[in-house]
């Protein structure tokens, strides 16, 4: 289960993974409006127009019919973890 906070920052959440950490974008695909996570239900969900995705980002319900981008992410030699996205 994941904790509540979930790492968001510009527009980013950043979610513990087997891998170590993934990135996804908190933009909804639908109307571009910040998704939200739910802790008890593991979803993210949209305020919007309430669009529901999986907490790995797989779209479940409502009008986006796609995925949160998955964004990459990569560890400095500092230990910092880095993630681009698209402006």
């Amino acid at each position: 289960m994941l904790e509540r906070r979930e790492f968001i920052q510009k527009g980013v959440y950043l979610m513990p993974s087997k891998e170590g950490f993934r990135a996804l974008s908190a933009k909804c695909p639908h109307l571009g409006c910040t998704v939200n996570f739910d802790g008890i239900s593991q979803t993210f969900k949209c305020p919007c127009h309430g669009s529901t995705f999986n907490a790995s980002g797989k779209w479940i319900s409502g009008p986006a019919k796609r995925n949160l981008q998955s964004l990459p992410v990569k560890k400095t030699p500092d230990g910092d973890i880095e993630t681009v996205i698209k402006i």
